[in-house]
C-alpha cells in the first residue's frame, strides 16, 4: 500500500508567492501526469475505504495507492481538486484547523500563517544585511544564496523548538527583519470552510492534523490531547461526519510515540499517517495503522516519481539515512 503525500500544488519560484518552496510538491502539469500514472498502474482507494474493507475482512487489491495532502493550502482546491475530479480519484486532506477557522467558527483562523511561510516571506522582503539569532549567531543575508542558506539554518533551528519558544523567535525575527515591504504579511492562501465542504461532497476525505501544528512529542499530554481533539471536533462540526484519520505534524521518527498513539486510539481515530519514507505491507494480516509510512512527493521529475512509487528508490536507498530521515 503506497500513500503519496503532497503539500502544495503550484509553480516553484512564481513571482509574488512567498511560501516555502519546499512545500511545492508538484506543478499543476506535473501533478496531472502523476495522477494519470498512478491511476494507470495502481488501484487508487481512499484510506477510509481501505480501513473499512480490512476491518470487514474483505479482500484488498495488491497494488493500492492513496493520495494525501497535509496542512490545508488553498491550491489543494483551486489546482489539485479539479484534476482529481477529472480523473475520478479520491484523496484525503489533513487539516491544520487553526489555519482555517477558530474553535468558535467565526470564520477567521487563529494562526496567521505557517511559521515556515512567514520565514520565507521575511527573508525575501527584508532590507537587512545580517540578523542575529540565539544559538545560531549572526547570519549573512547579503545575497540570494546567503538568504537561502540562512533560511535552511533557521528552518532546522526553529523546528527543534517547542511552540512557545518558536513563536517568540519568529516574532523576534519579524522585528529584526522589518521593512516597508513586509509590513503586511503575505503568505500562501489557505482553504476556506466553503471549499472544504464542497470537496467533502465530491470524493475528498478530511482528517485531523492538529490545530496549530506542534510536534506532539514536544508538548505535554494535556496539550497534545487538546490539539488533537480540537482539530477533530472542528472538522466534525463543520462537515457533520466523524473524523477517523490523523496525520502527525512533521511526521518523522521521534515526532510520534506510544503516548501519542494511545491518545489517538482513545480519541476514536482508526489510523494515523507519518512522513517516514516507505510503503506499507500487510504481514500475516497485520499492519501498524497508527504509524503508516508515506512517500513524499517533492517536485520530482518523472523518473524520480516512478522510482518512488514503484518502490525501486526505497530498495536502493534502504541504507541511506538521508532519505530515511527526511523532514518536512
Amino acid at each position: 500500500m503506497t500513500l503519496l503525500t503532497y503539500h502544495r500544488i503550484g509553480e516553484a519560484g512564481l513571482a509574488g508567492d512567498f511560501g516555502d518552496p519546499q512545500m511545492i510538491s508538484a506543478s499543476p502539469a506535473g501533478f496531472e501526469w502523476q495522477i494519470a500514472h498512478v491511476r494507470r498502474y495502481f488501484t487508487v482507494l481512499s484510506l477510509g475505504e481501505i480501513i473499512e474493507r480490512f476491518q470487514a475482512g474483505s479482500p484488498l487489491p495488491l497494488n493500492i495507492a492513496v493520495i494525501t495532502f497535509d496542512d490545508g493550502y488553498q491550491d489543494n482546491y483551486s489546482l489539485a481538486y479539479p484534476i482529481l475530479r477529472r480523473y475520478g480519484l479520491p484523496a484525503t486532506i489533513f487539516l491544520t484547523t487553526g489555519l482555517i477557522d477558530d474553535a468558535n467558527g467565526s470564520g477567521k483562523g487563529t494562526t496567521d500563517a505557517m511559521w515556515w511561510d512567514e520565514l520565507v516571506f521575511l527573508l525575501a522582503t527584508t532590507q537587512t544585511g545580517t540578523v542575529s539569532v540565539p544559538d545560531l549567531g549572526v547570519l549573512n543575508l547579503s545575497t540570494a544564496k546567503d538568504r537561502s542558506r540562512a533560511r535552511e539554518k533557521l528552518r532546522r533551528h526553529l523546528k527543534s523548538l517547542d511552540n512557545d519558544d518558536r513563536r517568540m523567535q519568529v516574532d523576534a525575527l519579524k522585528h529584526s527583519l522589518a521593512s516597508e515591504q513586509n509590513a503586511q504579511l503575505r503568505t500562501p492562501a489557505r482553504l476556506t470552510w466553503e471549499e472544504v465542504c464542497e470537496m467533502s461532497r465530491n470524493g475528498v476525505t478530511f482528517g485531523a492534523h492538529t490545530h496549530s501544528h506542534p510536534i506532539l512529542t514536544r508538548v505535554s499530554n494535556d496539550e497534545a490531547e487538546r490539539e488533537i481533539l480540537l482539530s477533530k471536533r472542528i472538522i466534525e462540526n463543520k462537515l457533520g461526519t466523524p473524523v477517523r484519520l490523523f496525520a502527525y505534524p512533521n511526521g518523522k521518527k521521534g515526532d510520534f510515540d506510544a503516548r501519542i498513539q494511545e491518545i489517538l486510539i482513545q480519541s476514536g481515530f482508526d489510523a494515523a499517517v507519518t512522513l517516514v519514507h516507505g510503503s506499507n505491507r500487510l504481514i500475516k494480516n497485520q499492519l501498524d495503522w497508527y504509524a503508516l509510512r508515506r512517500i513524499h512527493v517533492s517536485n520530482d521529475d518523472r523518473r524520480t516519481f516512478i522510482a518512488k512509487v514503484s518502490g525501486a528508490l526505497e530498495m536502493f536507498a534502504s541504507g541511506l539515512p538521508s532519505l530515511r530521515q527526511q523532514e518536512y
